[in-house]
Parts: C-alpha cells; structure tokens; sequence
C-alpha cells in the first residue's frame, strides 16, 4: 500500500509514499519503534543511510550525520542486510544502491 511496511523484525530507514522524508524504524514482534521524519531529501541525491546498534541503542546516520538515537525497538534475533523500495502509488520508483557494508563486533 505504501504507507506500511511488512516484517517481523528489523532496522530499517523508510521513507512512505508521498513524502520526502526518512523515517527511521526498529520493530521487534511487529511493534515499531519511529523516529518520523528524522530527515528529508531530493530526487536525484545520493546519500549515505547507515545506522549503528551498540547493545543498548540503535543510532541512524544520513551522510554521516546523527539524525536519531532509539532506545527501544532493537531486534532480538538475527538481522540481515535488505534493500527494497516500494511503488504504492502506481509510479515509477527508483533506487540506485551503490554499496552495502556490513560490520560487526564481538
């Protein structure tokens, strides 16, 4: 539909149709954690989205600024690397992915 997103569990950016704003999502069992319109962009910009869990908070980056800090809604168990993008409203949407890197800790 465009305006929702479908999946159990996860961190994600999303942006709903119509808008011109990253929201930034955590959901644990279906329940989300938001950060609504942590920022915005343009047609035709890249930008680098990235986010950073630390065992207590999750914290969201566009284009290595801070844009939100969670402390709720982290994932409980295992998260993979997804891309996707939506066209709820008929229209052609568009997303050029340049690279995903993956890092973690132990």
């Amino acid at each position: 539909d465009g305006l929702s997103v479908a999946f159990n569990e996860g961190i994600a950016f999303v942006s709903y149709d119509g808008a011109a704003t990253w929201n930034c999502l955590a959901r644990v069992a279906d329940v989300e954690s938001v950060t609504a319109a942590a920022s915005t962009y343009a047609d035709l910009t890249w930008q680098t989205l990235s986010w950073y869990y630390d065992g207590t908070d999750t914290r969201f980056y566009v284009n290595d600024s801070l844009v939100a800090t969670q402390t709720t809604g982290e994932p409980t168990l295992v998260v993979a690397p997804v891309v996707f993008i939506k066209a709820g409203e008929a229209f052609a949407k568009v997303l050029h992915c340049d690279y995903i890197f993956c890092g973690f800790e132990r």
